[in-house]
């Protein structure tokens, strides 16, 4: 009876035991998975705060920009925002300029900082863009078809997103052409050749809009 009594309580102490072996490595991962949560969501919270920190330095550096030269050059809040927009956006069309010694300085160093705002938010921008593609990609190939590995397929959701992203383009451009060929008297070509060059921020300077209400459409 004593030795099935020892052999009985042995057992006992040993399933135990084993059970409590078992649960820490539970808790271990459960506390791995945790603090992976906790950081994709500490990692999800910065990308919405630093895009808008950066547009409200933006905002607040064009708003600077703006009362300087309304209140200095003497320009309407309409072309002091033309004039600052075209800074920013690199375009530059050259209709504006700054006259004084102080005014010319004060551009050089908008523009220095303007270059590295709008440069520092693209870049975190693109960052962001490249780490959700690789994301999705990733997805992509975890989920496909082990027959067919090498086989890419749109998704409807990305055709969607696609076919919105050219279809809002496209309006972009149409409804651009036709309000600077009906308001600001451009011919069609002029206006289609104006609305690409600004868009892509090359800004020749042989078109600009002539109008003060255009101006502050082209600021938008």
């Amino acid at each position: 009876m004593d030795e099935e009594t020892a052999l009985l309580g042995n057992a006992k102490v040993s399933s135990t035991t084993t059970s409590e072996d078992k649960e820490v490595p539970r808790a271990s991962v459960d506390s791995k998975l945790n603090a992976t949560t906790q950081s994709d969501d500490e990692h999800g919270t910065s990308k919405l705060v630093i895009p808008s920190v950066g547009l409200i330095v933006v905002l607040l550096h064009l708003t600077t920009g703006v009362c300087f030269y309304h209140f200095y050059e003497g320009w309407s809040w309409g072309d002091s925002l033309y004039f600052c927009a075209t800074i920013i956006t690199t375009v530059g069309f050259g209709d504006l300029a700054p006259k004084s010694t102080f005014s010319k300085l004060f551009t050089c160093v908008f523009v220095v900082m303007s270059v590295f705002f709008v440069f520092s938010i693209i870049s975190y921008l693109i960052t962001v863009l490249i780490e959700q593609h690789l994301e999705s990609l990733v997805n992509r190939v975890a989920q496909s078809d082990r027959e067919n590995p090498l086989e890419a397929k749109l998704t409807t959701a990305e055709r969607t997103s696609l076919a919105l992203t050219t279809l809002t383009f496209v309006c972009f451009l149409v409804i651009s052409v036709l309000i600077f060929c009906f308001i600001d008297g451009m011919d069609w070509l002029d206006a289609l050749y104006f609305v690409l060059i600004t868009s892509s921020t090359v800004g020749f300077g042989d078109l600009y809009p002539n109008k003060y209400s255009m101006r502050v459409f082209a600021s938008v």
